[in-house]
């Protein structure tokens, strides 16, 4: 069925629904979005979840930019032994190459003590 948009209205989209609160502000995007996902089971992740993900991807941008994971805790408010954890598991591993090198580091290190 290929409905003009412009013959669609509010009443047609069930009240207290996604798509009603969408086609309130546009109904050819509330369309749009049924057309998408129209009979899919779609789970829309809630707020805190998304701010996480900023406030992650802030500590690995902070980190980046070799700030301490003490100033990056009190800045954002966490333990710094959150943040350490954040980065360990967001922190790509070493390169075989890389670990190599820090291996001979550390070993040139010893041997100099």
């Amino acid at each position: 069925m290929n409905v003009c948009y412009k013959e669609i209205q509010i009443n047609d989209f069930k009240p207290g629904t996604l798509l009603y609160l969408i086609a309130k502000e546009n109904i050819q995007l509330a369309c749009e979005v049924s057309e998408w996902l129209g009979g899919t089971n779609q789970y829309i992740h809630q707020l805190h979840s998304i701010e996480q993900s900023v406030r992650n991807r802030q500590i690995m941008t902070r980190s980046n930019q070799f700030v301490s994971h003490h100033r990056i805790a009190k800045e954002l408010g966490l333990s710094s032994g959150w943040v350490r954890k954040i980065i360990r598991e967001r922190r790509p591993p070493l390169s075989p190459e890389k670990k190599e090198l820090f291996n001979n580091l550390f070993k040139l290190a010893k041997r100099k003590n």
